[in-house]
């Protein structure tokens, strides 16, 4: 056995001739085998010249291409540990990952250096010429990191050794039987660890020509490459499936096919029909986790069952147990536990030693049944169920009904808790192209279920929407969606401060009488604007700032209880007239200046505050989320980007012992707030908190204090 995975390869390649065969179709150019090793061989040379020792690890923050294979195979080589990233991650979400995996060094293309505080190395530095000697730490060492999805929370790292690709690759090929004949395209990129065996372990291993492509494929692409390359194994996940056989002429561009494998998520039972339909016995499903590293169980050609993921693939073993850890019975449900020499459970930080599982059971988190024969059935994961009327509810059950209408491409179903303070569940719906009648099929769909499926189980509403969010690696963010249930919260808000059935001109609040116009955030709807003003420490003779001033009532009585100076801020032009209104109405409109802008944008460069405060829009949104209306900037904060400039900035415009205050609530979150602070090197004290009901809702408000850690 080779103590170093590249030079295991290396040696294939070299005993089986394959040193003139093509290895790689990149962005339209061919690599020989040849070409790739002695590509890792210069990569190896100069990353161990730019001051990397065996054992450091670096971060791989490359797409798909020969970049990346030699970055990647050049570090194992070497003996660094390479952890590859999602480049498409949003900023502050690669920053996230870099403070996971701890690096001595990150290769990245110089457009992306700025986003990363480790040393920066250009990938067209590693092309120069030179050679290392393959480093053997023994195969037992840690060759690769690969991080979890972050389905349920942060994500994690999981350290594979330089021997488990071997075993990835047996345990598979009584499956797949890669051949020298076969070209190969992945549509799960590299940073994920299915697309990394699809398009490296395996291909190399086995003498396989495999397609890169530098930009995510899409469905149209994909088919295109097939048919271009005559591709013979394609792997993707079932969404991606869904959207390539959308319309029946596109199943001849798939005539190529020996293999079509399935992975990343649970298939769905009308599509899988529609897959076997168009596919045959050439589709496959695989199940794997990242703690596994790759596929353990699959379906083969000879071998499958509709509705069954597969077999378990030796060396690993599965078992199905209740809650207390009994194996259950043959066809009767429980939790999915596997074992096997690659199990990997990911650790918080890049610097903790591997937590590797040897013969013992590792609980995948996953609901399953094996039947007799042996055939797995995933239901999904255990933390994705819902409860409704107190029963538990597993959203494919009833996904499933909704996927049978032809108009269905895809489809997540969340529990919503109800303005009356019940919980029941939603159906997020994306249609095929081409489907205009919303209405129409909504009303389908329901019907549809409440003929089939126990009255809990049958949603309440169905939500038209253009996608679901899913994670990097194509799997559908449950948490994402329980989000966009969440946003209902915050439009109900908005729904009510700007209607205006009951909306007074005039308000009493705080021993105050205060005019408030149309479309302001009303402080009557919400007890925030009542607690925080009440809390404030107004510094008498000082100055105070408020960000987000809406109808003015905290910025006129901090003029009012003593301030000499007061400003106002609001991006919203009306809420700065309602202000300046206020303002004149208490007599204290030469103390207070009201201005119109987003957070600190309207003030003086050099203005400084003894005390400033943000009552903010606690509800987090998507990246995507468009704001339609000024009232929602006082409700929700596109991934939480203006607490974190409110933040940085604000600890700037303080005098010194200066205070930032923030107002904010359990609408919110908490634990991202937390951590955009721990990242700009804050900490929060509560300086005071309390819980109002808000219809059945308990909201818990909290006046927080900004100090340096």
């Amino acid at each position: 056995m080779f103590g170093n995975l590249v030079e295991r390869l290396a040696s294939l390649a070299e005993r089986n001739n394959w040193a003139p065969r093509t290895a790689y179709v990149a962005d339209g150019l061919r690599y020989s085998y040849g070409d790739v090793h002695e590509g890792a061989g210069r990569a190896a040379a100069a990353l161990l010249g730019a001051g990397l020792t065996p054992g450091d690890r670096v971060l791989l923050a490359l797409p798909d291409g020969i970049d990346f294979v030699w970055s990647f195979l050049g570090a194992l080589r070497a003996g660094l540990v390479a952890i590859p990233v999602n480049t498409d991650l949003h900023v502050d979400e690669l920053r996230k990952a870099e403070e996971i995996a701890d690096p001595a060094g990150v290769i990245c293309a110089p457009a992306l250096a700025s986003r990363f505080s480790a040393p920066v190395i250009d990938p067209d530095k590693l092309r120069a010429p030179g050679q290392a000697p393959y480093f053997t730490g023994g195969a037992d060492a840690a060759g690769f990191g690969l991080f979890t999805s972050g389905t349920t929370g942060d994500p994690k790292l999981c350290f594979h050794t330089h021997a488990d690709p071997e075993t990835f690759e047996q345990a598979t090929n009584s499956a797949f039987r890669l051949t020298e004949d076969d070209v190969c395209f992945s549509v799960s990129r590299m940073y994920f660890g299915f697309g990394l065996a699809n398009s490296l372990f395996l291909p190399l291993s086995r003498g396989a020509t495999t397609v890169l492509r530098s930009v995510r494929a899409t469905a149209v692409v994909a088919l295109g490459i097939i048919a271009e390359h005559r591709v013979s194994v394609f792997y993707g996940q079932p969404s991606f499936y869904a959207k390539m056989l959308e319309t029946p002429e596109d199943s001849g561009r798939l005539a190529s096919l020996r293999l079509a494998v399935c992975g990343g998520e649970v298939v769905p039972e009308s599509q899988e029909a529609q897959f076997r339909t168009t596919l045959g016995s050439r589709f496959l499903n695989v199940f794997g986790t990242t703690e596994v590293g790759y596929a353990l169980v699959a379906n083969t050609p000879e071998a499958w069952r509709d509705r069954r993921v597969g077999k378990i693939l030796p060396p690993y073993r599965l078992r199905v147990v209740d809650e207390d850890g009994a194996p259950v019975a043959a066809g009767e449900p429980g939790l999915l536990q596997v074992a096997g020499p690659t199990i990997s459970l990911g650790v918080r930080k890049g610097g903790e030693p591997p937590r590797r599982l040897v013969d013992e059971w590792y609980a995948t988190g996953d609901s399953a049944t094996v039947d007799e024969d042996g055939f797995l059935t995933v239901h999904g994961r255990v933390d994705d169920i819902e409860i409704v009327g107190g029963t538990n509810v597993h959203p494919i059950e009833v996904e499933e009904f909704f996927l049978r209408h032809a108009a269905v491409r895809e489809v997540a179903v969340c529990s919503v808790r109800r303005s009356v303070g019940n919980s029941t569940l939603r159906a997020y719906v994306v249609l095929v192209s081409g489907v205009s009648d919303h209405d129409q099929v909504t009303a389908e769909l329901i019907a549809a279920v409440q003929e089939s499926l126990t009255w809990y189980k049958v949603p309440e509403d169905v939500v038209i929407v253009p996608e679901l969010p899913r994670n990097s690696n194509g799997k559908v963010k449950r948490s994402a969606v329980r989000k966009m249930a969440e946003l209902d919260v915050g439009f109900q808000l908005v729904a009510r401060h700007l209607d205006t059935t009951d909306r007074p001109a005039e308000f009493d609040l705080l021993g105050h009488s205060w005019h408030l116009l149309p479309e302001v955030f009303a402080p009557i709807h919400t007890a925030s604007t009542e607690l925080f003003s009440d809390w404030l420490p107004y510094p008498a003779g000082g100055s105070f700032l408020e960000i987000g001033c809406g109808a003015g009532v905290t910025a006129v009585l901090a003029a009012l209880r003593g301030c000499a100076r007061v400003a106002a801020v609001d991006i919203s032009g009306q809420a700065a007239a309602n202000t300046a209104l206020n303002a004149t109405r208490h007599g204290v409109g030469d103390r207070v200046s009201v201005h119109q802008g987003d957070l600190f944008g309207p003030l003086d460069r050099d203005d400084r505050f003894d005390v400033i405060f943000w009552n903010s829009n606690v509800i987090p949104t998507p990246e995507h989320f468009d704001y339609s209306h000024d009232i929602e900037h006082a409700i929700f904060d596109r991934e939480y980007r203006a607490h974190r400039r409110y933040l940085a900035e604000g600890m700037q415009r303080l005098t010194p012992g200066g205070v930032l205050l923030l107002g904010f609530n359990s609408l919110g979150d908490r634990g991202w707030l937390d951590r955009i602070a721990a990242e700009l090197g804050l900490d929060f004290t509560e300086y005071r908190g309390e819980t109002r009901h808000s219809g059945h809702v308990a909201v818990t408000f909290q006046l927080l204090q900004a100090v340096m850690r």
